[in-house]
């Protein structure tokens, strides 16, 4: 359900949440769900990832930067490019939500990268 040399997971209410994208309902030992990463963004040698079931969001810190996904529907909300160096084995290996407007994630390189969400550009809404 859950693969990946490099993968990790969060758990948040009933359902874990894993850094290549799958979401399981451990009870039911089943894929419930997967967020997909734009083409054009290169995942590295692995990621991280943070549910936020009150403010409906999922957060993913990849070697390309961070990604904004709504919890409900999986669809990508909002990107914003980091450059980790050129070393594509330097990648997110945690990330944490903190305060009202927070994201904190480490890199295997030990280096410390601090976000402000709302600075985080949102995708347009297409039309409906």
């Amino acid at each position: 359900m859950i693969s990946g040399y490099f993968a990790t997971i969060r758990y948040a209410q009933g359902l874990l949440y894993s850094s290549n994208g799958r979401v399981v309902d451990p009870e039911q030992s089943v894929v419930v769900g997967r967020f997909e990463f734009p083409d054009s963004w290169f995942v590295g040698s692995g990621a991280a990832v943070a549910p936020d079931p009150s403010g409906g969001r999922v957060y993913f810190a990849i070697y390309s930067g961070i990604l904004i996904f709504d919890i409900n529907t999986r669809v990508l909300l909002g990107r914003l490019p980091i450059d980790l160096g050129s070393n594509i084995f330097n990648s997110p290996q945690s990330l944490v939500r903190f305060g009202a407007d927070g994201l904190a994630f480490l890199t295997t390189t030990g280096q410390v990268y601090l976000v402000s969400i709302s600075a985080i550009p949102l995708l347009p809404t297409p039309p409906q």
